[in-house]
């Protein structure tokens, strides 16, 4: 089963913060996740099918011109790209960052922390390089609270980083062992909290024009709302294929299909449900038409 990732955007301007959903292998699907880089932002990692929102232990970078690239676990492509990452960050400037088990924030670095190594330094057109949290310890938003970066330890790298950042700042308290109580049940869905989910008009209009119909894949949008929280499934079905997306903050949703199998789909709807997280599951639906003539052939 592929596992679900988030990105947290924090720019240090509410307004300019976003959370975008990832699923694995959509790189490999050629649908990777692009996002604009944003001078100073911090870019949060979550793998949201794991017990808390931690980071991925272990994710692998490279540099793609000005682009860094990101790759989750057994992907040969990227699902995250952010683009024009080198000529947007300050020189040095790392960014990519995970919450540790422990509860404290760290950047990821690679196993061997030398400098064409680290993340800012990485060269254009060199092999994926394998990263892990274990760096200087930084908070979501604003400066690093450290400035000494620890080198990752095989499995134990994360706790190994935390433990020696605790002991190299005196005034960091040590991460609280009260018992945090269970959360209680939640109450039945009433009508208000009903999940529902829609999808956009594809291509806005439900039209699919020639020059729509050239391209390798379509974006399609919706929103899910009533009772959700943001990281529930998406899953979108088209022409017996199924892709995955995420649920974002503001229940809003995006992800790209092949425009081909919109082509093939043999009753011409795109379908897709959510299963709402104290809430219940919703479906929907959305039809559109190609408007080419008979003798359209894709562009090559």
């Amino acid at each position: 089963m592929a596992k679900q990732y988030k990105v947290v955007v924090s720019t240090g301007k509410e307004e300019n913060n976003k959370t975008v959903g990832i699923a694995q292998f959509s790189g490999d699907q050629g649908l990777p996740v692009r996002l604009k880089a944003q001078a100073g932002a911090k870019y949060q990692l979550q793998e949201i099918t794991r017990s808390k929102l931690v980071g991925p232990d272990y994710i692998k970078v490279k540099r793609v011109g000005k682009n860094l690239h990101v790759l989750f676990e057994d992907e040969n492509q990227a699902s995250l790209i952010i683009e024009d990452y080198y000529s947007e960050m300050a020189p040095g400037y790392n960014g990519v960052i995970g919450q540790a088990e422990n509860g404290s924030f760290y950047e990821y670095i690679p196993e061997d922390p030398r400098v064409p190594g680290l993340i800012p330094e990485l060269a254009e057109g060199g092999q994926a390089v394998n990263v892990a949290l274990g760096g200087a310890e930084v908070t979501p938003v604003g400066a690093a609270v450290a400035i000494a970066a620890f080198p990752v330890l095989g499995a134990l790298g994360i706790l190994g980083a935390g433990a020696a950042v605790v002991a190299n700042n005196t005034d960091t308290a040590s991460p609280s062992t009260t018992p945090v109580p269970a959360p209680e049940p939640e109450p039945a869905p009433t009508s208000s909290q009903k999940t529902a989910i829609t999808i956009d008009p594809v291509t806005g209009d439900n039209i699919v024009t020639t020059d729509e119909a050239g391209q390798a894949v379509t974006q399609i949008r919706g929103k899910v709302t009533g009772k959700f929280a943001p990281g529930d499934l998406i899953l979108l079905s088209l022409n017996g294929n199924t892709y995955t997306t995420l649920v974002d903050g503001d229940g809003t949703y995006s992800t790209f299909v092949a425009t081909a199998d919109l082509r093939a789909d043999p009753d011409g709807k795109i379908k897709a449900s959510v299963a709402g997280t104290g809430g219940e599951t919703a479906s929907a639906a959305q039809s559109y038409v190609f408007a080419e003539p008979a003798h359209w052939q894709p562009r090559l």
